[in-house]
Parts: C-alpha cells; sequence; structure tokens
C-alpha cells in the first residue's frame, strides 16, 4: 500500500496485512470474554482533580517530578527543552511549564528566552 507520513509529500510504499472486520470482531471478543480489562490509571482523569489540573494540591501529570528534577539539575527552563528530553507534546510541555511556575520552581515568561529557574537543587542548597 502507499501511505503518506505526516509533514511529507510523497507517498511511501510499505507492506501491510489485510484484517477483515469479522476477524477484528472474532478477536476482540475472545480477548473480552477471557480476560477483565486491566486499565492504565494515567490515562484516567482523577475526579479528585480541580480545574487547574491539581489533584490534592500537587500537578496530576505523572511526568512532572521528573520535568521539574531536570530543570533544576540543568537549570534550563523551556517548553521546547522538555519537548525534546522527554519527547512529548507542545501542549503537554506547556502545560507542565504552566505548573512549575505557580509552584515558585520557574519564573514568568521572558519572550523567546528560556525561563529562569528559582528553585535549586538540595545539593547546591548545601553548598551555600
Amino acid at each position: 500500500m502507499l501511505f503518506i507520513p505526516i509533514g511529507e509529500s510523497n507517498p511511501k510504499r510499505v507492506q501491510g496485512v489485510y484484517v477483515s472486520d469479522e476477524e477484528i470482531r472474532a478477536i476482540t471478543e475472545f480477548v473480552a470474554t477471557n480476560g477483565p480489562a486491566i486499565y492504565d490509571d494515567a490515562f484516567v482523569e482523577s475526579e479528585l482533580s480541580d480545574e487547574d489540573g491539581y489533584v490534592n494540591g500537587v500537578s496530576a501529570d505523572p511526568l512532572y517530578d521528573r520535568v521539574k528534577q531536570m530543570v533544576i539539575e540543568t537549570r534550563k527552563a523551556s517548553t521546547s527543552s522538555i519537548q525534546r528530553y522527554f519527547g512529548i507534546g507542545y501542549n503537554r510541555a506547556a502545560r507542565i511549564m504552566d505548573f512549575l511556575e505557580k509552584e515558585g520552581v520557574i519564573g514568568p515568561a521572558n519572550g523567546s528566552k528560556p525561563r529562569e529557574v528559582l528553585m535549586k537543587s538540595d545539593y547546591n542548597q548545601d553548598m551555600q
């Protein structure tokens, strides 16, 4: 078959397998009857979260703590650096940046420059 990837203008030839609707239905019925559904709570919106995306005062994003640690250690805070480092999309990275600003980890936006990192790591605080 021919496939046009996002951002490309020319199609690529790829090989795939045809699966009929009947085969898909038979597989889904088999899976449904042979085991309970297992859901990943990371993708389910918490009932305890408020309108800003916090759960009990903490960011609801499972990557938040890792991003916070990376920003403090590298002393660089930009949406694009978070996107590249963690392989996430712009909206999620921007939302995490908003959480970091609300918690006082980073300063406000300064045009196209990276934001100032206000919080120091525990190691740096012990040294001063």
